[in-house]
């Protein structure tokens, strides 16, 4: 056998073979990202063919590694929960803003998922300008009892929906619906 062609295949293979190895595999975990700008702690919990519950104190950032894989994920911020598909086949960031508020002011670029637009969650104000103590309670995308005294005005951050309420003040009790949106102000008086 010629030997300057023998050495020539052996250090092409030598080369192939280091190549090869220089191309990292593909893991089977994906990295995620969540970041909590919220001033409450949240958790995210993930299902699929494996199962992860995970925490981020608030303002805290935190990196998880779990398989790669299509997730039925809930996500408990704000007081309230969301659930939906989360694709985890690729690397994602999860930022979850003040309470009420979105965490990126334009469309999220690939791989940024925008908590805010999970929770869809607006600012509303009551104004009681009945005569006296009113208790009200309201139902659809989550349910709320609230009280308020005689001339009291309070902010809430609940989701984003139509709900169907009941008024009990004014010596009768009240119904009717309410949608809510971003920074409206709901006055509830006596009929």
């Amino acid at each position: 056998m010629n030997k300057p062609f023998y050495r020539v295949t052996l250090l092409l293979a030598l080369i192939s073979s280091m190549l090869i190895s220089a191309v990292p595999a593909k893991s089977d975990l994906v990295r995620l990202t969540i970041i909590n700008n919220s001033n409450r702690h949240i958790s995210l919990k993930l299902v699929g063919d494996n199962f992860y519950y995970l925490t981020v104190e608030p303002g805290d950032t935190q990196i998880f590694t779990p398989m790669r894989g299509i997730y039925t994920a809930t996500l408990y911020s704000c007081g309230i929960s969301v659930s939906q598909a989360f694709d985890l086949t690729k690397r994602q960031t999860l930022i979850v803003p003040t309470c009420g508020t979105k965490a990126l002011k334009s469309s999220p670029k690939p791989g940024m998922i925008d908590g805010g637009e999970l929770l869809k969650l607006v600012k509303v104000t009551f104004k009681n300008k009945t005569f006296g103590y009113m208790t009200l309670i309201f139902k659809g995308p989550q349910t709320y009892v609230f009280s308020f005294a005689k001339g009291d005005v309070k902010s809430f951050t609940i989701p984003k929906g139509k709900y169907t309420y009941w008024l009990y003040g004014c010596g009768t009790i009240l119904t009717a619906s309410f949608h809510a949106e971003a920074n409206k102000v709901k006055e509830f008086s006596c009929p």
